[in-house]
């Protein structure tokens, strides 16, 4: 078949190298596919000169935020002061504040050096202050719900306190018993605070064990332990 002046053949892939070749329209890498010849057999026009295009599977340029990420731990080093005074905003921002700034500096930095693989992973610096805001905010959740506990059971106290009223105790004996049961829970690990909460707000086994992410056996079985650990805590107060 005749072709127009100026006709130029579609490029094509070569399968073995994935690169694109281009030459006369039946000829792939200088031979045709049907007469093997290095002129078409199906065409009249001798192939063109093999040139090769750029693949797609070539790797691509890095972007550019890659040019300015450093290790973890030289921006930590660089970042502690303005972690600091982001604490002791925070700090003057809730007057009821049980937790120092040195430990939660050394709790945040801990952290940041485990979720970096010991500060040697490089990263960009907004997700380097990213990844701090979340530890810091994460704590802060941590400290709120510790003292969401202590409430529930001062809260408690008082109520047991009023129904027994009654009884008339001795004030010595019920601010020695309100002090112990401070102590037990400023004693609790978070996994025993948490459950603790979830029992004191009238929660089922089943639902406790779905908020903690245990089987509801599991559960009983936590708290079973913190009973146990309640009561040779109040013997040991009672020697």
């Amino acid at each position: 078949m005749p072709r127009a002046p100026g006709y130029r053949p579609r490029a094509r892939r070569s399968p073995a190298a994935g690169r694109v070749v281009a030459g006369a329209r039946g000829v792939v890498g200088g031979r045709c596919r049907r007469g093997r010849t290095l002129r078409c057999v199906h065409c009249d026009l001798p192939p063109l000169p093999l040139t090769t295009l750029p693949s797609r599977r070539e790797p691509r340029p890095a972007p550019a935020d890659s040019a300015g990420e450093r290790p973890a731990h030289e921006q930590l080093s660089d970042a502690i002061p303005a972690i600091a005074r982001r604490i002791r905003s925070l700090r003057r921002q809730d007057s009821d504040w049980s937790m120092r700034t040195s430990e939660l500096m050394s709790s945040t930095v801990r952290r940041v050096l485990i979720a970096t693989e010991g500060g040697h992973e490089r990263m960009g610096t907004r997700n380097f202050w990213g990844l701090v805001e979340t530890i810091v905010r994460h704590l802060l959740i941590d400290r709120f719900r510790r003292k969401g506990v202590r409430r529930a059971v001062m809260r408690r106290l008082r109520d047991e306190s009023g129904r027994h009223e009654d009884a008339d105790p001795a004030p010595d004996a019920v601010v020695a018993s309100r002090e112990a049961a401070v102590r037990l829970v400023l004693g609790l690990t978070d996994d025993e605070r948490a459950l603790l909460e979830l029992r004191m707000r009238g929660l089922g086994w089943k639902q406790v064990g779905e908020v903690l992410g245990i089987a509801e056996d599991a559960a009983r079985q936590r708290w079973a332990a913190l009973r146990r650990k309640a009561r040779t805590t109040a013997l040991q107060e009672a020697q």
